[in-house]
Order: C-alpha cells, then sequence, then structure tokens
C-alpha cells in the first residue's frame, strides 16, 4: 500500500486490516482503496483494539457495515493487474494514524490508530458514517487509551477473519 510509513511500522492486526481493505476495493470493484474500505476492513477483521472500541461506543459493527454499503456504489468489472493504491485520503489517514501512535507513544500503528485517523481527516465515507453513529475522535481516543492502558501489547497479535 501507497503509505507515509513504512508497513514494518503496522502490527501484524493492522497489517491484515490493510490488506483486508484492499479486498473490500476489489468486492466494490474500484480502482483504489478508500477510507470506506478501511472500515469495512476493520468490520471484517472483526477484533483488534479498532473494533473493540466502535463496540464500547455502542457502535453496531453490523449497523457500520450497512451504512457504508449504502453510501459506495459497486463499479463496473474490472480487471487491474498489480497494487491497488491508496487514495491521498487514505494515505492521510495513515500519516494521521502514525502521528497518534506516536502522541500515545507507541512504536508500531495499530487499528486502533487507524480509527484515530478516520476520525481526524473527518471527510471520508467512514468518518461521516462513524458520526453519523455517533463516534467523535475525543471519545474514541479516550476509549483507546483506556483500552491500550490496561491491556499491554494490545494489538499486536494476527486475528480470525470474519466472513
Amino acid at each position: 500500500m501507497n503509505s507515509p510509513e513504512p508497513v514494518r511500522n503496522f502490527t501484524p492486526r493492522a497489517q491484515m486490516m490493510l490488506a483486508l481493505a484492499r479486498k473490500e476495493a476489489d468486492r466494490f470493484h474500484t480502482n483504489f482503496v478508500g477510507s470506506e474500505h478501511l472500515l469495512l476492513a476493520a468490520i471484517r477483521l472483526g477484533q483488534g483494539t479498532a473494533v473493540s472500541v466502535l463496540r464500547r461506543l455502542g457502535v453496531s459493527l453490523d449497523a457500520a457495515r450497512i451504512e457504508v454499503e449504502k453510501r459506495v456504489a459497486i463499479g463496473p468489472d474490472r480487471v487491474m493487474p498489480g497494487d491497488t493504491p491508496c487514495t491521498p485520503r487514505v494515505r492521510k489517514v495513515l500519516f494521521l494514524a502514525a502521528e497518534e501512535a506516536r502522541a500515545l507513544n507507541r512504536s508500531n500503528v495499530g487499528t486502533q490508530h487507524i480509527l484515530l485517523g478516520l476520525l481526524i481527516e473527518g471527510d471520508g465515507i467512514a468518518a461521516q458514517v462513524l458520526n453519523d453513529l455517533g463516534v467523535d475522535a475525543e471519545k474514541a481516543r479516550t476509549e483507546i487509551v483506556r483500552q491500550i492502558g490496561s491491556t499491554p501489547g494490545s494489538d499486536i497479535a494476527g486475528g480470525n477473519v470474519m466472513p
């Protein structure tokens, strides 16, 4: 993925989320990875700090998926060899995620930081959906700090992917 930070700075679970975002983009027949694909990937991953935070904030993962899918049209069939590039917005989200990780004294970017990046960026489909579902960056950040403060090494393991 085209990102401002080398992939080695992402936790294994965050790397899985980024790979799933590409699969979500493919599922929608798009030639890019958008913020909506990152959010759908977090939901599909089904575990990790981002999903845990969303649940704690009262977000139904099914409702979030439905809201994203309502806003995103399936494109025409495409056959494009190679890597699916990220939109400039997603590159900004990943940059903001890296900044949040640094601000929280983490050496790696986890799913929780990507969630914060989505919220802080604020203009993408993912941010619109999360805002509509009552999630804001400060609430999410507070919950993330609470969770990572109580679970050392959170979000470092891989996980099972939801269908």
